[in-house]
């Protein structure tokens, strides 16, 4: 029935059972190679929980017509110390920024993980000589790196287990990476993926419909710095000059403006201040900002302070109102003529 779904042959697929382990990830933990065992029966023997989940493993087929198992050991007997590990490959490309699985491989418990390094240049078509970190992912949040000098068996690799993989950069390329607010290793970036985010903006007082609106994909994590520094390389602006605004959950308009703040998050801008029996975040959204492009920047603004002037002409005959701003030692005023 798979094999149809898939539209591959009945030979080239494998089911493996899938288990949950302490860590609560999910990973295959042993083929099912038994024909004639009902579902029922193979779920028994693998220990596995309902819902029973099977990963699908594939093959190729070699000259002679049969598959192309690469792990012949592990049909032949199970429990034979010298059979294969089978691992997952992922790599992390710093530069483009993305996280994409590169397939399977299966190799030795007992040979020392330096030895997978061939088989990922071989895998990714990349030259001899090439430099690797190598990452075990654990779960989302446990990104380890791996010594390379170990045995798979020392560092208590089995089936199913993940390793991420990514090139190794130059200090100048690490430096450039992190300036443009990106992540450099996998172990941030994988905090990233873990607290990511879309936020809408839109420019604070424009109607409905008007351009000015996009969406950015941010971390829970990013400063206000940081998130005005995405926000003004979309725009192609200073991100200085940048001010942001919450947005009332209710009407949609424009709430008060966003403080700069030691230890501030998105997620601490987006979630509101507690004030008292609720929280300030049901009234506003948590998915939406408004920003707004000053002609100064946002610290040369709040150093200043708003006064109201009453100029009032000879014979106090008629007066105008003007506004003007002022640092904490002097008071600068240029208005017209009334």
């Amino acid at each position: 029935m798979v094999a149809t779904d898939m539209g591959i042959e009945e030979d080239l697929i494998r089911p493996w059972g899938l288990v949950g382990r302490q860590n609560i990830t999910v990973r295959p933990d042993m083929p099912m190679v038994w024909p004639t065992l009902t579902l029922e029966e193979a779920c028994i023997k693998l220990q596995a929980k309902v819902p029973y989940r099977l990963w699908i493993e594939t093959a190729t087929r070699k000259p002679d017509g049969e598959p192309d198992w690469a792990d012949i050991a592990a049909v032949s007997n199970l429990q034979s110390s010298t059979k294969p590990i089978l691992l997952f490959l992922k790599h992390f490309d710093a530069g483009k920024q993305t996280l994409l699985g590169q397939g399977h491989v299966y190799i030795g418990k007992h040979k020392k993980i330096a030895e997978l390094g061939p088989l990922i240049l071989e895998r990714m078509g990349w030259p001899t000589g090439t430099q690797l970190r190598l990452y075990e992912e654990i779960k989302a949040t446990m990104i380890e790196p791996m010594t390379v000098k170990a045995t798979f068996a020392a560092a208590e690799l089995q089936d199913g287990d993940i390793v991420c993989f990514t090139q190794v950069l130059s200090d100048p390329e690490v430096t450039s990476i992190i300036q443009s607010g990106n992540y450099a290793d996998p172990p941030r970036f994988y905090d990233y993926l873990l607290n990511k985010v879309s936020i809408l903006f839109s420019e604070r007082g424009a109607a409905d419909g008007e351009d000015g609106q996009f969406n950015l994909e941010l971390s829970k994590k990013m400063s206000y710095d940081q998130i005005v520094a995405k926000v003004g390389e979309h725009l192609k602006v200073d991100p200085t000059h940048i001010r942001l605004s919450t947005v009332g959950a209710s009407n949609g308009k424009p709430r008060a403006y966003v403080k700069k703040l030691t230890n501030q998050t998105l997620a601490t801008i987006l979630s509101g201040p507690y004030t008292g029996y609720s929280m300030s975040s049901q009234s506003q959204r948590s998915d939406w900002l408004q920003y707004e492009v000053l002609e100064l920047s946002l610290a040369e603004l709040e150093s200043k302070r708003v006064i109201k002037v009453t100029m009032l002409s000879d014979g106090i005959m008629k007066e105008a109102s003007a506004r003007s701003s002022h640092s904490k030692s002097s008071i600068n005023i240029s208005i017209g003529r009334v």
